[in-house]
């Protein structure tokens, strides 16, 4: 044996003696564990054209959104081995390779990898990825990893998105998920990177060997600047031949034939492992021996290769399998062996026949007419699909068909309809029937405002449209290799895009709105101002207000909202005015809202009963008091600062504390009056202030929404992480902290004695609802709005606590923007949040806004808008999550905040434009010509005002703007 005589032995030993075998399927079957773990699906799905179909790709894709890479790469390679192409393999191959998965081509060539190249990475993973990850940045090593091939410009792309978005900490995990998939010498690069970087002292706890021969050579003047080059590999010289389902031989390299070979040919991982594999010798002319005639050179039964691909590719990582682990008794013989036609009845011939699905029409052919130039014409035009794929066949209520009535005459419409009511339902109608005509070629868009959305509506389309469908979003492109959206322009039929990322491909990438034929925006009440669904819409309105004969070439446009709002209107003629200009920035001719069948509406449409609860301060609040008063005391040193010379108000402070009052004046005026200072010690004194100011204010506005030991933690949480002071601070530095220092003890006495600082009665009374609820429907589901992540977590973390609720079970649901320390969640986290929700694993989620549109939860009959208002939108947004029957939608409200008052008149504003969007329907209906010509001129002032805007925006460039093009006079003046 070997010289690891005493250590366990991994299947992965044996990888050189399998590869003498040039039959590829039975080697994909071998080694599939290591197919499924180290190749990502994003980069090998999207490239095998022909060999899989459009539908089977969404499909892998699909898996992978929702179960991750090695579920859907195993999806992959179900999809292959069904597949009738006939050069899949060697596609398979080709493109494994041109991804930069080099050993793994190899091994499915036949070709001799490094088997150490899988346990050493585990080594370092399991041993020593926590120092890895805390020690290493990242940014150090990737430019030589990518150079040496180790990782690809998509790796590295990857990891400096991580980079950006969450830290060096989660980017060097992204790094050490990569570096080992790629090159098998990936080890001594990724080592000899590091001890060039100075962490040799990690290299010499993953491996001392490796870090003493680096010194010597480093001493010697032998360290290569390239790194270790690639040891030697053995290649077999003997031929080998494999039995398996499939007959045709990979065409690929052809190994050399020696007469009755000596089985010290064979590599000696081979000769160790005859128990599981026989070979049998070739005579001169390439034919078997009569002697092993009746043996079979290469015998792997179908439980080995049952057992090889369910492995837990992981444990044999790092555990090792036992050569008697994987030595099982084949009884198989030609008896056993089946005809193609042996599962047919009597008198028939298995005959096999492809359908090929076009747009507009079906075709069934004889397998054998199917040629490869027939194949890839219908790849090219993208009209192959999986006839095995269901689509579902979709029914529209009749408010929906009425609902659908405009848009599929192919008019611009603007759709209000309440949440719950369908709306997604009657955009698949109307991408159904846009796809469905005859005429150019049909690209339809449908925009969303938010990532979580994108996936979300995308899973409902793909359900009932037969089509070629990409999701692109700010997810999507950090999970895949594509930057730019033109060249899948002619890939896909329906692309489901978020905003900006659409804004960026029409700005930048050369993308243009022609390029599209409908536009369906979802939530487009956000079409005003700068928010990217108006910046669409601008390029749009460039188009159409050209004023040539191409306004034939402008996309339709359809939007859905459930509340089309009304601005700062207070009269219903200012509500109409907002409404007609919201209908202009969509370019909508008509505004479609359920008039003929309201009853059919109210039948399938649950409205929420409301109510506003106001809720009166504690009556006791002894931290509160400290807080202010310790705020109080900070402030009196502003004066000594000398701030006051530049500006008096930086030493005038709000006299109430805890608010947004007092947010903005440490925004606006502390932080402007901190640059005007020119002294360093002022500066510093300033900035210190500042900060504890900062910190005690965040402080009173937690303690308002959650418990005072809630509010405590923020504060001594905030001030450990300040900087670290130095030994030279100057005198009112020292007295801030002392102030905080000496009055920390009464601080904690406060928070935590309920006889000094009482329970905060927006908890009490968020309590009581949730209990009340859930006595009246045990399997309840609860959203509770709250303002910030941070309160997010608090409410959470304290309903997980409380003896009374921690039976119902609550959990977080906010955005992923954020990183995790400052409250965000991971895709990942947001979709297992949901999952549990809608399951009821969790009865209460705590979210943030970004659940107040499209979080669609079917038993959802609670909602709570935790102590804030927003506008008439939003509070439909947010009551309209309630779906269930008999659900309640409460808005908590402190007394001594104006909450419950604005709420009213929110409450209030929702029949002013009820009443509005009546007015525009009978103008429309009274004159829809003149209705037309308004609107044209409400968006040519639109598109004038903008232009003078931006001017105004770059004044140095207005002189030449003037000279150089051809303006109207009254643009000038």
């Amino acid at each position: 044996m070997a010289e690891n005589d005493g250590e366990p032995r991994s299947s992965l030993e044996f990888m050189d003696s399998i590869l003498g075998c040039s039959e590829i399927p039975l080697l994909v079957k071998m080694y599939r564990p290591l197919l499924v773990r180290c190749l990502l699906v994003t980069d090998i799905a999207p490239y095998l054209d022909g060999v899989i179909s459009t539908r089977e790709r969404e499909t892998v894709m699909k898996k992978f959104e929702k179960r991750g890479s090695t579920v859907a790469m195993e999806e992959l390679l179900v999809f292959i081995e069904g597949s009738s192409y006939n050069e899949k393999w060697t596609k398979l191959i080709d493109v494994i390779e041109k991804r930069g998965y080099k050993y793994v081509a190899k091994a499915l060539r036949g070709q001799g990898v490094k088997s150490d190249a899988y346990k050493k990475f585990t080594k370092i993973l399991q041993q020593h990825k926590m120092d890895l990850v805390q020690n290493i940045d990242p940014s150090q090593v990737w430019v030589k990893l990518e150079s040496r091939y180790i990782i690809e410009m998509t790796d590295r792309e990857e990891i400096e998105a991580e980079m950006r978005n969450k830290g060096p900490k989660s980017a060097m995990l992204v790094l050490l998920d990569r570096i080992w998939r790629r090159d098998d010498n990936w080890y001594h690069v990724f080592l000899e990177e590091l001890c060039e970087k100075e962490y040799k002292y990690i290299v010499e706890e993953i491996d001392d060997e490796f870090a003493e021969e680096w010194e010597d050579r480093k001493k010697n003047g032998n360290c290569p600047e390239n790194g270790i080059p690639h040891l030697s590999e053995p290649r077999l010289s003997k031929p080998v031949q494999c039995e398996s389902d499939i007959h045709a031989p990979y065409p690929g390299p052809t190994v050399p034939v020696r007469a009755n070979p000596d089985p010290s040919f064979l590599n000696p991982t081979a000769v160790e492992s005859q128990t599981s594999l026989k070979y049998i010798p070739i005579n001169q002319h390439g034919e078997e021996n009569d002697e092993a005639s009746q043996k079979k050179l290469y015998e792997v039964s179908d439980l080995e290769v049952q057992f090889a691909s369910s492995l837990n590719f992981d444990e044999i990582l790092s555990s090792g399998i036992s050569e008697e682990s994987l030595r099982k008794e084949k009884h198989t013989t030609n008896a056993n062996k089946r005809s193609p036609n042996d599962n047919c009845d009597p008198g028939e011939t298995r005959t096999n026949v492809k359908v090929l699905y076009t747009r507009n029409s079906t075709q069934v052919i004889d397998d054998e007419s199917v040629t490869e130039e027939k194949v890839a014409e219908l790849d090219d035009s993208k009209s192959l699909a999986n006839n095995d794929v269901s689509i579902k066949t979709l029914e529209l209520r009749q408010y929906q068909q009425e609902q659908a009535e405009q848009s599929l005459k192919g008019e611009n419409c603007l759709i209000v309809s309440p949440t719950g009511s369908g709306k997604t339902y009657v955009a698949i109608r109307i991408i159904q029937n846009h796809l469905d005509e005859t005429g150019k070629v049909k690209k339809v868009v449908f925009i969303v405002d938010k990532n979580n959305l994108a996936n979300q509506q995308s899973e409902k389309i793909k359900d009932y449209v037969r089509c070629r469908l990409k999701v692109i979003s700010g997810d999507t492109q950090r999970e895949e290799d594509f930057q730019e959206m033109k060249p899948l322009l002619p890939q896909f039929d329906v692309f489901v895009v978020t905003a900006q990322m659409l804004v960026n491909a029409l700005t930048n990438q050369g993308v243009s709105i022609r390029d599209f034929s409908l536009l369906i925006f979802d939530e487009c009440h956000h079409c005003h101002g700068s928010h990217p669904f108006k910046q669409i819409m601008n390029q749009y309105m460039d188009v159409k207000l050209e004023q040539t004969d191409e306004e034939s070439q402008l996309p339709q446009v359809v939007g859905f909202t459930a509340s089309v709002g009304v601005g700062k209107a207070k009269t219903i003629e200012k509500a109409t005015e907002y409404l007609k200009q919201v209908m202009s920035n969509m370019d909508a001719h008509y505004l479609v809202t359920v008039r003929k069948n309201r009853s059919d509406l109210a039948k399938h449409v649950n409205s929420p009963e409301q109510f506003i609860k106001e809720v009166p301060v504690r009556q006791k609040d002894e931290f509160g008091v400290c807080v202010k008063a310790l705020m109080a005391t900070t402030e009196k040193y502003l004066e000594d600062t000398g701030v006051g010379i530049v500006d008096k108000n930086a030493i005038q402070p709000p006299s109430t504390k805890g608010n947004e009052q007092y947010t903005q004046w440490l925004e606006d005026v502390l932080l402007k009056a901190l640059a005007k200072l020119s002294k360093s010690e002022a500066t510093r004194s300033l900035f210190t202030i500042r900060k504890y100011l900062e910190i005690y204010n965040n402080a009173l506005v937690h303690h308002s929404y959650a418990r005072a030991s809630d509010a405590l933690n923020c504060i001594k949480n905030a001030i450990e992480n300040l900087p670290k002071s130095s030994r030279n601070e100057n005198e009112i530095e020292r007295k801030v902290k002392s102030v905080f220092e000496g009055e920390y003890t009464k601080l904690a006495e406060c928070a935590l004695d309920q006889e000094r600082t009482a329970e905060n009665p927006l908890m009490l009374k968020l309590k009581e609802i949730i209990l009340t609820t859930h006595a009246e429907e045990p399997n309840m589901r609860g959203i509770v709005f709250v303002r910030t992540r941070i309160l997010a977590d608090i409410l959470a973390s304290w309903m997980d606590n409380s003896k009374e609720l921690q039976h119902i079970k609550a959990r977080k649901y906010t955005g992923s923007q954020a990183q995790t320390v400052e409250g965000g969640m991971t895709k990942h986290e947001q979709v297992n949040a949901i999952e549990l929700f809608k399951n009821g694993e969790f009865k209460i989620i705590v979210a943030t806004t970004i659940a107040e549109e499209g979080l669609d939860i079917r038993e959802c009959n609670l909602v709570v808008r935790y102590d804030y208002a927003g506008n008439p939108i939003s509070l439909v947004q947010a009551r309209g999550r309630g779906r269930a029957e008999n659900s309640r939608f409460y808005v908590l409200a402190s007394a001594e905040k104006c909450v419950a008052e604005r709420e009213w008149m929110n409450t209030l504003k929702e029949p002013m434009m009820e009443e509005a969007m009546k007015k525009v329907q009978q103008q429309i209906g009274a004159n829809h010509g003149m209705f037309l010509e308004q609107q044209q001129e409400f968006q040519k002032v639109a598109k004038r005002d903008f232009f003078v805007l931006k001017m105004q925006c770059f004044p140095v460039h207005v002189q030449r703007v003037k000279e150089d093009i051809e303006c109207p006079s009254h643009l000038h003046q």
